[in-house]
């Protein structure tokens, strides 16, 4: 259900390259798709379903392509050297999906496994005009050992006794604590 990658670095011109790649590809796939839903499953092109059928698949497609683009970003942050956490299938905000374990379910399929994350984790952080449905997660899902160092920054006056027993308390255990010398320009 969880996917972590690594963020691809590339330039405007490449992510704009990739952006035009997949749209090409879904729009090339859909032409000939149209005809195959016309031929096999409708009574012809003008069946409602016909635009049923394409537009579920459509959503889709658009769907991957835009959880494969979680993982690229813009060379000029490379330096982060940053890994992003996801969802690999989308998760829809519908109550009696998430909530209702004991009806059956038709729909995409390992879909259940989105519910069934949703279902045990989903909690809401109220701000003062909204409510933001979240998922908590632990890095520890991930790895015994996620955390190797933390580095302190230039203007970050925190003691390192302090983020040590910060760590210590969820229980990162064998952390680096590192303070940074590089200066502000």
């Amino acid at each position: 259900v969880l996917r972590m990658e690594k963020v691809i670095y590339i330039t405007e011109n490449e992510l704009n390259d990739k952006i035009s790649y997949y749209a090409n590809n879904i729009v090339n796939f859909l032409k000939v798709f149209r005809e195959w839903i016309v031929s096999n499953m409708t009574k012809g092109d003008n069946d409602p379903d016909t635009d049923g059928l394409l537009a579920y698949n459509f959503d889709g497609m658009i769907e991957g392509a835009f959880i494969d683009s979680l993982c690229f970003k813009t060379a000029h942050f490379r330096e982060e050297q940053e890994w992003r956490i996801f969802l690999s299938r989308r998760a829809y905000k519908n109550a009696d999906w998430v909530f209702n374990k004991n009806e059956a379910f038709i729909g995409p399929a390992l879909f259940d496994e989105t519910l069934d994350f949703l279902n045990n984790r989903i909690d809401f952080r109220p701000t003062t005009d909204d409510l933001i449905p979240f998922c908590p997660l632990s890095f520890k899902e991930f790895y015994d050992n996620p955390v190797v160092e933390v580095w302190i920054g230039p203007k970050n006056y925190s003691r390192k006794g302090d983020i040590e027993l910060f760590l210590r308390k969820y229980n990162y255990k064998n952390v680096n604590v590192i303070y940074s010398d590089i200066t502000y320009r």
